[in-house]
């Protein structure tokens, strides 16, 4: 996974408050966690663009994934939109986040525990369905520490046969959740990063399934309802 520097026309004050607010060295880190996983366009992203006192040119530390995610806002947009619009939007919702009573969520460690985890066959094939190998460690390790629910954990009903092992690096921060949460359902730390996993996997499928109904809508009334269902009817008659 390449990190390109993008020159971005931002916002100054927004940009100093929030290097004020987050670790050393974890600026870049959290801003891409918060774009792929949190960020969403703001209704005035284009038209009516909240007042900047002073604008200040910075190099913006991001990935493939942040980038393309930017770039299909700014296509999604058109004219009049460009990388520093959004990313000045982002800041204002990041900082906001920052402010706000789950901001414990942003925290982030240097200090790395790699480890190896058992799943049961098929999983590692899953995963890499719905995001790049590279990118694994920091996605599971973002769930764990943000979105995953204890309460809703669900223990293995059956021993694992022909186990998979995958290597899953979390800060400590992560990994202390982890062990927690194994040691309060008397487990081990494998069966809680599998249930990490099936609460990940149940959420990007639920996420799928929404964009997919909603491109059908967009069809729906573009085409009409006859027409799409004739569509689909023809796809999988083809498969």
């Amino acid at each position: 996974m390449s990190i390109q520097k993008v020159a971005a026309n931002i916002d100054a004050d927004i940009y100093k408050a929030i290097k004020k607010k987050v670790a050393r060295n974890k600026f870049s880190k959290i801003l891409r966690n918060f774009i792929i996983n949190e960020y969403k366009p703001s209704g005035d992203l284009k038209d009516n663009e909240p007042t900047v006192k002073q604008f200040e040119v910075k190099p913006i530390s991001l990935n493939d994934e942040t980038l393309a995610k930017i770039d299909r806002i700014v296509d999604d947009h058109g004219k009049g939109c460009n990388r520093s619009r959004v990313l000045r939007d982002v800041l204002r919702q990041l900082s906001a986040a920052l402010e706000s009573d789950n901001k414990e969520r942003y925290k982030t460690s240097e200090q790395i525990v790699h480890s190896s985890y058992y799943f049961y066959e098929g999983t590692r094939e899953k995963l890499d369905q719905i995001m790049n190998p590279w990118e694994r460690s920091s996605k599971i390790d973002y769930f764990l520490k943000t979105e995953y629910d204890p309460g809703q954990f669900v223990g293995d009903d059956s021993k694992i046969k022909n186990a998979e092992e995958i290597k899953i690096d979390l800060d400590i921060l992560a990994r202390s959740r982890l062990i927690s949460v194994a040691q309060e359902n008397n487990v081990s730390k494998s069966e809680v990063m599998r249930d990490v996993v099936r609460q990940l996997i149940c959420k990007d499928t639920s996420k799928d399934v929404k964009e997919f109904k909603n491109v059908l809508i967009k069809y729906d009334q573009i085409l009409g309802k006859e027409k799409v269902q004739s569509v689909v009817r023809d796809f999988y008659k083809s498969k």
